[in-house]
């Protein structure tokens, strides 16, 4: 499923006591609140609310399915419709609609944007030979028919850390290491990318607490490696 937008940094701003404790009191109740969601992984909104009512929940999936199927723009929606021409199986069991809903905590035009999109990038990336192909390393899947594709992912050297503090699960990917062991592909890099992130929003944890991503660049170019 694709991501919000993110630049990277490779050094961490200098700020006295002082100067974060003034910008702190400059923020708003609000936007403290998703400061601490962000960074703890703690939550106003509560998916459970919802999901434990069965009317709303309907409600929500109903409305999910009317902007795929007839209100958002068709140009946005091509690749969706295509794969549930194609694979209607695959698009419930791999882009279920609920962990679009709740990444955008059930708005639903929000998250039926973000599932068409997800397909478009899909498509876009893999192809159309490959993308309506269930996202696994087996022969016949998207990632396990390209052993070129799979050799990327070798490098992308993706570890499971300790839960942090607030219970989070932590992803760490040692770049650095995986550059040293692989010649680096742009495009197989970021199919290897997609896989990797495809999976670990497949689990309900992730989707409602979010992770921990650390990724390991030193001494890497990342305007040529990605």
């Amino acid at each position: 499923m694709p991501s919000r937008g993110w630049t990277p940094s490779t050094a961490a701003p200098s700020l006295t006591p002082e100067e974060l404790q003034a910008e702190k009191d400059s923020l708003s109740t609000k936007e403290l609140v998703e400061i601490a969601s962000e960074l703890h992984g703690r939550q106003s909104f509560n998916c459970n609310d919802i999901e434990g009512d069965p009317c709303r929940l309907d409600e929500a999936l109903e409305s999910f399915s009317d902007y795929l199927q007839n209100r958002l723009p068709a140009k946005l929606t091509q690749e969706y419709k295509e794969a549930m021409e194609n694979a209607p199986d695959l698009v419930m069991k791999e882009t279920n609609p609920t962990m679009f809903l709740r990444c955008e905590r059930y708005d639903a035009e929000k998250a039926a944007t973000r599932c068409a999109c997800h397909w478009k990038e899909r498509v876009a990336l893999f192809g159309r030979e490959r993308a309506f192909l269930p996202m696994t390393l087996l022969p016949d899947g998207a990632m396990g028919c390209s052993e070129a594709d799979m050799d990327q992912l070798k490098g992308l050297n993706v570890f499971q850390a300790p839960d942090d503090a607030n219970g989070r699960p932590v992803i760490f990917v040692d770049r650095a290491k995986g550059l040293r062991e692989v010649e680096y592909d742009r495009v197989g890099w970021l199919r290897a990318n997609w896989y990797v992130w495809h999976k670990v929003s497949q689990d309900e944890d992730y989707q409602k607490r979010g992770y921990v991503l650390i990724i390991n660049l030193k001494h890497i170019d990342i305007r040529k490696n990605g």
